[in-house]
């Protein structure tokens, strides 16, 4: 965790883009993937994800996904 810890990069969230999902509690993770310049969200819930996906360009992936790519 520490070697993780290092490599982020607090996001000021200077803009907010809600709402584009329907579960209110994930706004908070696309406006900090959109505000971050991210490429993609990690996450166990990828239809949730699915819409703001599309709508911002992001990949969604799953955390196995993600560690095969790395």
């Amino acid at each position: 965790m520490d070697g993780l810890a290092a490599l982020v990069i607090p996001v000021i969230s200077y803009f907010l883009w809600r709402p584009t999902l329907r579960d209110p509690n994930n706004e908070i993770i696309v406006d900090a993937a959109v505000n971050g310049h991210a490429d993609a969200i990690v996450t166990f819930n990828l239809r949730h994800f699915l819409p703001a996906a599309k709508q911002f360009q992001l990949d969604v992936l799953t955390p196995a996904q993600t560690l095969r790519g790395l």
